[in-house]
């Protein structure tokens, strides 16, 4: 092995065995008590709380998630349509740097194994001591796996909490359950069939998509660069089933 390919190894190695290190010992804390006053302070003035799980590595905020915003908005609509008050709780994965994301690779490689429990321990808890309250989790792609995992480990609670799927990712196996509801845009979905050849079409060309958009100054992320045949969702498309499914979710005794 070439002395180079000896190093670029041991640094990469090095970068995991830190990144590790400090999700577990700083970021960890930190994030789950901002959670845990969030989820709180939503629920002074809030009777239905939407989980916020982004798609990608989970870093992005609400406001900013282009892709999935929208349907959040129209859930938040649809439960004030309900004559409910809704507010929008995000659940960070990670953050948005180097170690950040060499971290969250352990958590997705052995499927947030960490993570999941923690989340369903927390509104577990919530439920039981907020039993009036209604809490819809709503994932997109690798925020939609991390809800599934979670949702099979909430043990108590079946009509308080319940979720909504986007394209949840191929390898999760579907729950049969009735408070969960899974999208995949009526099997046109490339990421949630697993269509492996589109998908490896799809990782092929991002690259070069994103080097175009940089050369014409409008840069993209890497999720959007691949741009994944029916892994987009509109709420015009989504909405009457969401509408169904959390008037009916919302109906429920507690």
């Amino acid at each position: 092995m070439k002395k180079w390919v000896k190093i670029f190894l041991i640094v990469v190695g090095a970068i995991f065995i830190v990144s590790f290190v400090w999700f577990d010992l700083f970021f960890w804390s930190g994030n789950n008590k901002n959670f845990e006053q969030n989820l709180m302070n939503a629920a002074q003035n809030n009777n239905v709380i939407i989980i916020f799980n982004s798609g990608g590595f989970g870093i992005v905020s609400p406001e900013k998630a282009w892709d999935f915003d929208p349907i959040i908005k129209g859930i938040q609509r649809t439960a004030g349509s309900l004559g409910h008050n809704a507010a929008v709780v995000p659940y960070y994965r990670t953050e948005d740097s180097l170690l950040g994301k060499a971290a969250y690779f352990k958590e997705v490689l052995f499927g947030f194994p960490k993570e999941s429990k923690y989340l369903a321990n927390e509104l577990e808890k919530f439920s039981k001591q907020n039993p009036t309250k209604k809490i819809i989790m709503a994932g997109l792609s690798n925020g939609a796996a991390f809800a599934d995992v979670t949702m099979a480990k909430i043990k108590c609670c079946e009509k308080s909490i319940s979720a909504l799927e986007f394209g949840t990712p191929f390898w999760i196996k579907k729950q049969a359950k009735e408070n969960i509801l899974y999208f995949n845009n009526n099997g046109r979905d490339s990421f949630s069939e697993g269509n492996i050849f589109t998908l490896l079409w799809s990782g092929i060309k991002a690259p070069f998509i994103m080097a175009y958009t940089r050369i014409i100054n409008k840069p993209i992320s890497y999720p959007e660069a691949m741009s994944v045949p029916g892994h987009q969702y509109a709420w015009q498309d989504v909405g009457p089933q969401v509408s169904n499914f959390i008037s009916n979710e919302l109906s429920q005794p507690q």
